[in-house]
């Protein structure tokens, strides 16, 4: 997710404060922009990754998928009302990149099932 979003891919000085929620959402400028099903939604899921890595070798957190789209809406939403600080404007644009290509991949994916197509694409 932080790599998704233009950041590092381990957070960095993590407090108290922002242990119990996401490290892209812990910025304090982003609170107005985070409801709480977001907040909900954004709590880590424990998987084996299919390669080596992770925790111990054999386990590693991940988030669900759709939470992408949302973090983005979010940061595109603090964008729009001007409440990013500097170094977060990159995010944003990270966003909005990653906004437009999930758009072409869900109205692809979108006319793929209303014709039947996604069952016969792999044949």
């Amino acid at each position: 997710m932080l790599q998704a979003l233009g950041r590092s891919r381990k957070p960095t000085g993590r407090s108290e404060a922002t242990e119990h929620i996401a490290p892209f959402l812990a910025p304090k400028n982003l609170g107005p922009f985070i409801d709480e099903d977001l907040r909900r939604s954004s709590v880590p899921i424990l998987f084996k990754p299919l390669k080596g890595g992770g925790l111990g070798g054999n386990q590693a957190y991940g988030y669900a998928a759709e939470l992408l789209p949302r973090v983005c809406e979010m940061m595109l939403q603090a964008r729009d009302a001007n409440s990013l600080h500097t170094q977060q404007h990159r995010l944003a644009v990270q966003a909005d990149i990653l906004m437009r290509g999930l758009a072409h991949v869900g109205i692809i994916a979108l006319v793929d099932e209303a014709t039947g197509f996604q069952e016969i694409r792999l044949r």
